[in-house]
């Protein structure tokens, strides 16, 4: 995932982040792999730590891990957005568009692992900015809006049979609550990410 799996907003990741929180409620040991600014497509990355931290980057880099794993929690997608990723198309199947890139993903942790489970999140609600509490609906550079990459990742889930964590909706969070449950209007505070770690927690029981 990205900074928001890394714990970006809390004070203390280590024990604050949603995964830690989630495997806690799960009761399951935890390798947490989340990199600030990281996407699901690593060719509009910004940095090279973005881009190794992108998902079929991530997800090669540490095969070894996900050959023992017996779920992988994917959550990308916020970022995406911001770097205006082409959606593409399900039958696209290589990094270029977000949907080729999942694709990629994909295979490379079932090569790592055939029996893995894969779990993917839905982007949280996201404010316009750090005081608007509005969602932020403007399209990006290449037309697509944040509910447009929630849709892709629903395809892309159906198409493969793995199941979806809607992250609006199951968080929780909204404009009545988003600036108390995040430092900026995207990236959850203890309390955020403690209420987004429970609902991840409680769907992977």
């Amino acid at each position: 995932g990205d900074s928001i799996t890394h714990g970006g907003g809390t004070v203390t990741p280590a024990t604050e982040a949603f995964p830690v929180i989630a495997a806690r409620r799960r009761g399951c040991a935890l390798v947490k792999i989340g990199t600030a600014g990281a996407q699901m497509d690593s060719t509009t990355a910004a940095t090279q730590q973005q881009k190794d931290g992108s998902f079929v980057e991530v997800v090669t880099a540490n095969a070894a891990v996900i050959a023992a794993a017996s779920r992988l929690v994917v959550a990308f997608g916020t970022n995406d957005f911001n770097r205006s990723t082409p959606i593409g198309t399900l039958a696209d199947t290589a990094r270029g568009t977000f949907l080729g890139a999942m694709r990629g993903g994909l295979a490379a942790a079932l090569a790592a692992n055939p029996a893995v489970k894969l779990v993917f999140c839905t982007p949280l609600y996201r404010s316009i900015s750090a005081t608007d509490a509005g969602e932020n609906l403007i399209a990006n550079g290449v037309g697509h809006t944040l509910e447009d990459y929630r849709a892709a990742i629903r395809s892309f889930a159906l198409r493969y049979g793995y199941p979806v964590i809607e992250g609006r909706a199951e968080m929780g969070m909204n404009a009545l609550n988003v600036l108390q449950l995040t430092t900026d209007g995207l990236h959850p505070n203890a309390a955020g990410a403690r209420l987004w770690g429970e609902a991840v927690g409680r769907r992977l029981s």
